[in-house]
């Protein structure tokens, strides 16, 4: 009486039971009639023939700890046990290095001897070819679906829906979503942190991307469910980020971050857009720019980026002297004391009070100017990829002999010819950001926004407080960008020092 692991694989999930029981039946019938004990079973279910046995969840775990609890590996049939030529030797080597008997219950097949292995090893090839037509089919299938806007299933990008078309589904817009992500981008552009952003979606309970689509799925069909009955999952920064530098909002599919293009070399677009073209790419250039900024910091210093020490300029340091009192010192001091400025520290609260007065007081009439990035149009790189194309068909003219041969060529050839012509009549433009008023002036604006995004508004305008004590008093000389001191009218400047 020998031990015996019955071995069962499944591809697919579909009627996984019915299967899995007929399976086992096979391999328990035999076992019976064998005067055999089953042991143990080695269930792997969605995993395909091209995994390797030793690699596989339930198999590969029983051949890599588990060997020495059997005597016999029984299967319904040999391509259970692998579809792949190498991993098929592969496990006839460690069988036999083992001690190890293999049996096909249904097979007629004996692959412990010298013709069965040979068997065995035809079968998996035969099963190797097999299994690269199934791929071939399914990535051919996948890759009509995208070339034709049909949705190919799977996990919906944030701000659509799959809703049922002919022969299959398709993309479109969730406009509740979709302006949910149009304000979200047009909030970041206007210079607000992704952070921040994240934390009016999770205050407000907006749902999550992923309870968004449980919720287009019909299984809440409650809308405004609060976050913790749905699936629990809150906006996060990291998934937020990626969505956000995706060209899904697009329309255009992307595949493991890489853009998805036609013959012609273009995204394929397989929804229409969410977001304009340009405030995409005025995202992009705004992520960047955060990305590069300093933090909005949460250890009480709001004034970093923005005031310098009026001695060294310096960047200057929240920090907490005697009683807890909240102080600013001169960066300097990090470097000893025989390179510090020597300036004293200064008080937080006059000082944050200062700089947001003196602001006021130099450009609160002004009008804000918000910033909108144009993507500029160049097309040189397609011109010159056409040109290379067109040279490489000249040259396969001159060689073709058939007269068949040379009419597609010909007929590829004025296509082209007139794709370059419509290129080069096309005008180039740079890239750049576009300066366009608000009709709000900066104190209206001031008086509206919260203390943290008063410091980052003072941060992203670019405006420098150089501080210095002028007999004992803390002053401030509140430098401005060179675009914004030329828009500066004349008036009242306030109590400055020349910095």
């Amino acid at each position: 009486m020998a031990r015996v692991l019955g071995r069962i694989r499944l591809s697919r999930e579909k009627k996984r039971s019915t299967s899995v029981a007929r399976q086992k039946q096979y391999i328990e019938d035999w076992a019976t009639s064998e005067g055999h004990t089953v042991i143990g079973w080695a269930i792997d279910i969605n995993t395909s023939g091209a995994v390797s046995p030793f690699k596989t969840p339930e198999f590969g775990n029983w051949l890599n700890n588990r060997s020495y609890e059997f005597d016999i590996i029984a299967c319904w049939k040999m391509d259970r046990l692998s579809r792949r030529t190498v991993h098929s030797y592969a496990l006839m080597s460690w069988c036999k290095d083992n001690g190890k008997l293999v049996k096909a219950t249904n097979d007629e097949i004996d692959p412990m001897s010298r013709v069965g292995e040979l068997l065995w090893f035809i079968l998996a090839w035969l099963g190797e070819g097999e299994l690269e037509a199934i791929q071939d089919r399914a990535l051919g299938t996948y890759q009509h679906l995208v070339s034709v806007g049909r949705w190919r299933g799977g996990k919906v990008p944030y701000g659509y829906r799959a809703v049922r078309a002919d022969k299959g589904y398709c993309l479109e817009i969730d406009e509740e979503a979709a302006e949910i992500l149009r304000d979200m981008v047009a909030r970041i552009i206007a210079g607000q942190s992704t952070n921040s952003v994240i934390d009016d979606l999770n205050e407000r309970r907006i749902h999550s991307p992923g309870d968004r689509q449980k919720y287009n799925n019909n299984l809440n069909p409650t809308p405004g469910e609060p976050l913790q009955q749905l699936t629990g999952v809150r906006w996060s920064l990291s998934p937020t980020l990626r969505m956000l530098r995706s060209r899904r909002m697009l329309g255009q599919w992307e595949t493991q971050g890489n853009l998805v293009r036609d013959d012609d070399g273009m995204p394929l677009q397989i929804a229409e857009p969410i977001v304009a073209r340009d405030d995409w790419y005025a995202l992009q250039e705004r992520l960047k720019t955060n990305s590069r900024k300093a933090p909005n910091r949460v250890d009480g210093n709001a004034l970093l980026g923005v005031a310098f020490c009026g001695k060294c300029e310096h960047q200057l340091y929240a920090n907490t002297g005697r009683g807890r009192k909240k102080l600013y010192r001169c960066g300097s001091r990090m470097r000893g004391r025989d390179q510090a400025c020597g300036e004293l520290s200064f008080s937080a609260d006059e000082l944050e009070a200062i700089v947001g007065e003196y602001f006021l007081e130099r450009v609160g009439h002004i009008e804000v100017v918000s910033k909108r990035f144009v993507q500029g149009t160049n097309h040189s790189e397609e011109l010159a990829q056409r040109k290379d194309a067109m040279a490489t068909l000249l040259h396969d003219l001159t060689g073709m002999t058939s007269a068949a041969g040379k009419a597609i060529l010909m007929e590829q050839i004025g296509a082209l010819d007139e794709r370059i012509a419509t290129l080069e009549s096309l005008p180039n433009s740079d890239p750049g950001w576009v300066s366009e008023g608000t009709g709000e002036t900066y104190a209206e604006y001031w008086e509206r926004l919260e203390e943290r995004e008063r410091t980052a508004m003072l941060r992203e305008t670019g405006v420098r407080a150089l501080i210095k004590r002028v007999d004992g008093n803390q002053v401030c000389a509140l430098v401005l960008p060179a675009d914004l001191e030329a828009r500066v009218a004349a008036g009242p400047r306030g109590n400055t020092l020349e910095p």
